[in-house]
Order: structure tokens, then sequence, then C-alpha cells
């Protein structure tokens, strides 16, 4: 994906330059400093298209390759900014100082989106906090009445190649919510599971009463780089899934788990990603809940399910099933959020937060790690601590 976005930012990046050396030709003599002004347009994106060819997937080329990215997007952005700028103060000459103020503006939107990019990649990766949301069900039993979910997705742990202190935090925080159940979303690797090795002991202090499950997300299977055969593929991805259960983690690859209260149980399922291509679409709901009970005391059985991608929910979960609640993660919010608005929206329907249809619930973290990109500005990494509430329980209050 990213050896795309490089190539389709040359052109973009050449053109943005061309304008902007037509409009200030005049201070840009002789010839040598107009040919100097193309140089950033070329040598940035070769420069990227250069690491991404001859990419290791190894931890630390994964910082390297983030670096350049922000500094290649960035800087495309700045130039194209520029450059319509310059235009429609061309357009708008006529018209006093109106160019010269369009041309200020640019100026001062470059100035922000650096600053942006300064912030969002030494600041915002960090800048951790915890959600709550307390959700109110019909069906689900009285001795699950303030039950409490943790809930977190998406660490994408090459992100910090070797440094765990960002993993620590993050465990720290997790421990410190005091769970009856950790859930994970899935992604927990960007590409390879070398990543895994640094943070196994911070895997391995993660518990709560009812357990530490986890599903696989998109780049859990590896699907991101090219192998030399699917059996490599696969060989790589059984070592991630024996790296997660040997730190103590059960996996829910289709399958469930029934964790009981008193005389009452709900179920934890779990399924392998299922998303729209070009992500795996692995899920198998039939097969998940195939150990679940279809009632309980003559009630709905309450599930929570653990699916990596959001778009699952409509397009198998609310017409195929009967689950109550259902996690996911996935969308990151692009990483990138101002007030309510998120780019993520242009591609996800649910890319954050809360949505219900009926009485039925779906909630999507923002997740914790990155992918791609090497950047967070307001849709900062997150923990999601969810409380179960019993209706029955709420009406004799």
């Amino acid at each position: 994906m990213l050896l795309h976005i490089f190539t389709i930012l040359l052109p973009c990046f050449l053109l943005s330059t061309l304008l902007l050396v037509w409009r200030f030709r005049n201070m840009l003599k002789p010839f040598w400093k107009k040919a100097v002004a193309f140089l950033p347009g070329v040598l940035l994106p070769l420069w990227g298209m250069s690491l991404v060819a001859h990419r290791t997937f190894s931890p630390e080329e994964y910082k390297a390759v983030g670096f350049a990215t922000i500094v290649i997007l960035g800087s495309a952005a700045m130039v194209m900014i520029m450059a319509l700028g310059c235009l429609v103060g061309r357009m708008l000459r006529r018209i006093a100082y109106a160019e010269k103020t369009v041309i200020v503006l640019s100026v001062a939107c470059c100035v922000l989106l650096a600053v942006v990019c300064c912030y969002g990649y030494n600041k915002g990766i960090y800048h951790l906090r915890v959600t709550k949301e307390e959700l109110t069900f019909d069906d689900l039993p009285a001795s699950f009445d303030g039950y409490r979910i943790v809930f977190f997705s998406d660490f994408h742990l090459g992100t910090y190649a070797t440094d765990a202190t960002f993993p620590h935090k993050v465990t720290e925080a997790l421990m410190k919510e005091q769970g009856d159940i950790i859930l994970f979303g899935g992604d927990l690797i960007n590409y390879d599971p070398r990543e895994l090795q640094p943070f196994i002991k911070e895997m391995e202090r993660l518990h709560a009463p009812d357990g530490v499950y986890a599903v696989m997300g998109n780049h859990d299977y590896q699907v991101h780089r090219k192998w030399s055969s699917p059996e490599a593929c696969r060989r790589s991805v059984q070592e991630l899934e024996g790296l997660i259960e040997k730190s103590g983690w059960k996996l829910l690859l289709n399958a469930s788990s029934v964790v009981a209260r008193d005389t009452d149980s709900i179920a934890v399922v779990g399924v392998e990603n299922d998303g729209n291509p070009p992500f795996p679409s692995l899920g198998d709901l039939g097969k998940a809940l195939a150990g679940v009970p279809d009632s309980l005391h003559h009630q709905s059985f309450f599930k929570i399910l653990v699916s990596h991608d959001p778009t699952h929910w409509k397009r198998r979960v609310l017409p195929d099933t009967d689950i109550q609640l259902t996690l996911s993660g996935h969308s990151h919010a692009c990483q990138l959020q101002i007030g309510h608005y998120s780019p993520a929206a242009w591609a996800y329907k649910e890319w954050g937060g809360l949505y219900r249809e009926e009485k039925r619930c779906l909630f999507v973290s923002k997740g914790i790690g990155e992918a791609l990109l090497n950047f967070r500005f307001g849709a900062w990494p997150e923990i999601n601590v969810i409380t179960l509430r019993c209706k029955k329980n709420e009406n004799t209050i």
C-alpha cells in the first residue's frame, strides 16, 4: 500500500512544485534555482519507494519507514497547500490584497500542519487514554450486573521496535482497571512474529479473574507482505498463535468460552478476521457459536462477540445471529480525529465508539498502536472499559 501511495505522490508533488516554480519564477533566477526546487518532489517519494521496495519487515525497520512516511506525506501536503493557495490567489488577484492574503493563509496552514505532524509523531502515539461505557441489556443475567470488560485492540507491537516503555504503560493501565475479563480485538503485530519477542513479559503480566482472550486481526495473518509460498505464511501465523497462547492469553479462533457466575452464565465468542477485500475473510459464526447454549432459564443466552473488523457486524452478526454485544477495532479512526470527525468515516460507517441497532450494540475501539504511519492526533491510543448492567436490577433500585 505504501508503495502505491508514494507512486501517486510523485506526480502530485511534481505538479505542485511546477505551479510554485511558475508562480515565483522571478525569484528563482538563474535557472539552477528552479531545478533545485524540484529536488524534494523527486527525492522524497523515491526515498519512500526505496525503503518500501527493500523491506525486511524487522521491528527496527518499521520506525525508519514510519519516520519517512510522515516526512514525505507532510512535505507533499504542504507543497500542495501552497500550490493551491497560489492558484486561488491568482484567480482573485483583481481583488485588493486577496492574493497576498491567500498566500499568507496558506503559509499559516503549512506551519499548523508541521506542528500537528511533529506532535502526532512524537507525543500523540503515546497519549494513552481510558474510555468508559455503561451498557444495559434486558437479557443480561442478574449475577453479571456490574460485570467489567476491559477491552483493547490493535496493539501493533512492531510500532515500538524493542522499546517496552509504552507497552509497559499500557499493561499497567489495563491492570489498574481491575476488569473481570480482558479482551483483545486483534492486530497484535504489524508484519512479523519477531515483533512480540521484546514484549512477551508484558503480555504474561496481563491477567483477570475470568481470563484474557484474544482474536486475530488482518495484520496477524501477515498478508501485507510477500511470502515465498503460502506454507511459509501459514508457518509464521502458527508461530504467532503459539507465542500468544504461551503468554497466557486464550485465542478464540471461531470458538467460544462460557463464563459462570453463581447459577448464571454468559458466552465470550471470538471469530477469525472477517473483513471486506483485500482483508482476510475467515470468520465462521456457526462454528464459533456451536458450543453456546441457545437459552438459559428460558432467556436468550447472553453473548459477547469479539470480531476485529467492524463491518462484520452489519454484514453477518446482525442478520445471522442474536449476539447482543460485539467488540471490534481495525479502523484506528484513521489515527486522526478532529472533534467528532475522522477520515475513517469515508471507509467505515462504524469507525469509533458505540453504535446501537435496537437492543444490540457494537463498540469499536480506536486501538493503541499504529499501522503504516507513526502518527496519532485526536484519535489517541485508548483502552476501553465496558460495564454491563442488567435492566431488571436497574428497575429494582
